[in-house]
């Protein structure tokens, strides 16, 4: 039974309106592409037929032939968030550290091997782990300043062991009143200081 134009057209948008082809696309391509297909399978015009077409043709966006619509892909902008209480905190404690660090070493200060170790206390830290840390950088420049006293020579042997005896008193006393390990290594530098312009001892 053959089909006028009319009666085509008519199925064929009663077709296109229907919301399951909501995405299908009435363009001329594909009014061109369906009415080959059904000319090559038989020429009848009717939903069924069309519903078929559609499955064998495929989306172009897929390797078909037809042309759907596909909304465009919305990219999700991270946005800019307000830092936790705890990330505060840590913030507020390298802040706190930097200034200790700042305050301990005096602009007219001898430099030593201290100020060569990192002196940052690392973010997030607590009080505890800032004492251990302390601890052992100035566990580093008592190291370096007995490293000092065991290298130093006088003009003598008999000079050499009096004046080591003398910058380890320095040490001893020092440590007696609690002295940090850098004013120690500074008062031992000075002492040697002393010994290579020349003072007699």
């Amino acid at each position: 039974m053959s089909q006028t134009p009319t009666e085509v057209r008519a199925i064929f948008q009663a077709w296109i309106d229907h919301p399951n082809q909501r995405t299908f696309l009435n363009i001329e391509h594909n009014g061109v592409v369906i009415a080959d297909w059904i000319r090559a399978n038989g020429g009848y015009w009717s939903p069924e037929n069309l519903d078929a077409a559609v499955k064998v043709l495929g989306d172009l966006a897929s390797g078909g032939r037809l042309g759907f619509y596909h909304p465009p892909t919305v990219v999700q902008t991270a946005q800019p968030t307000q830092p936790t209480a705890q990330e505060l905190e840590a913030e507020q404690r390298r802040q706190r550290a930097e200034e200790l660090s700042r305050r301990s070493l005096g602009e007219n200060e001898v430099r030593t091997e201290f100020d060569r170790v990192p002196s940052k206390i690392p973010i997030g830290t607590g009080e505890l782990e800032r004492i251990a840390l302390e601890d052992i950088l100035s566990g580093a420049v008592m190291e370096d300043c007995q490293r000092m006293i065991d290298t130093h020579r006088g003009n003598s042997h008999g000079q050499t062991y009096r004046q080591q005896d003398e910058l380890k008193a320095i040490v001893s006393d020092l440590k007696a009143d609690g002295r940090p390990a850098r004013e120690i290594i500074a008062a031992v530098r000075r002492k040697i200081h002393s010994y290579d312009n020349g003072s007699i001892h």
